[in-house]
């Protein structure tokens, strides 16, 4: 917890956006795996057949960029609060 609220502070608006980026990696995680147990198990009658392959690739797409985005931004936040703490320090 102490970690977040040192986040908070060095930058709100980038620790709001890894949040909001973590959520969204999250949330296409979950869908993913509603599409992969609608395709195994559910009816797909009322689907058309090309709709849930275009629904599986459009949530690998989203899972991966939000889940690269989110490791990014995390670093180079992280990266300049280590260099700003080490530049306070000397």
């Amino acid at each position: 917890m102490k970690l977040v609220w040192f986040l908070f502070r060095s930058n709100t608006k980038i620790t709001l956006a890894i949040m909001f980026l973590g959520l969204v990696s999250g949330a296409a995680s979950a869908s993913l795996v509603a599409i992969l147990n609608s395709a195994l198990y559910g009816s797909s009658r009322h689907w058309a057949a090309w709709m849930l392959p275009a629904a599986f690739l459009g949530i690998i797409v989203v899972k991966v960029s939000t889940s690269l985005a989110s490791t990014l931004v995390l670093g180079h936040n992280l990266q300049e609060i280590m260099l700003n703490l080490c530049s306070s320090l000397c």
